[in-house]
């Protein structure tokens, strides 16, 4: 979905969106790295960048309107790669210094054994939605709708709205 660009991967991109900072324990300039998180390259790290964003563990990968959801990669090396999934339920991902690109399902960047590819899905992880791709754009008819939907939910069970966190 997007051009080449080596000034962002794909951390950067399912954090924040952030186009203008590689994220990676680097003191390099244009390097990024959270301040609360331990300056390494471990899977436990990476998944501590996202706690310090505010998402939390989860079980699956299925959509959840009200939630953004991050899955992170990983082989026998630790950490490779971060997907961010949208609000129609596909995931972006930003392929390193290449493009960003939009995969219906999670899974297509696994490896399968033949392929290079990022290794399995090792952690999910979700918050309330806070990145949405369509900001500035006219509501479409799903969107007002999805809306609608939402205040429905807010107003008829209230506790149901997505309060719970899992730790």
């Amino acid at each position: 979905t997007s051009k080449k660009d080596k000034k962002y991967n794909c951390v950067a991109w399912a954090a924040k969106r952030d186009q203008d900072n590689w994220w990676e324990p680097l003191k390099e300039p244009g390097c990024y790295w959270p301040k609360e998180v331990p300056f390494n390259y471990s899977f436990e790290n990476y998944v501590k960048v996202f706690k310090v964003l505010g998402y939390s563990y989860c079980d699956n990968p299925s959509l959840e309107y009200e939630f953004e959801k991050v899955a992170l990669f990983s082989d026998a090396s630790g950490f490779t790669h971060v997907s961010h999934q949208l609000e129609d339920g596909a995931w972006t991902s930003k392929l390193g210094p290449y493009e960003d690109i939009k995969h219906t399902v999670i899974g297509a960047l696994e490896s399968n054994g033949t392929l290079p590819a990022y290794g399995m899905v090792t952690r999910i992880m979700k918050r309330r939605r806070q990145i949405w791709e369509k900001q500035n754009q006219k509501p479409t008819l799903f969107s007002r709708l999805l809306e609608f939907l939402r205040t429905l939910l807010k107003r008829f069970f209230p506790t149901a709205s997505g309060n719970q966190t899992n730790n």
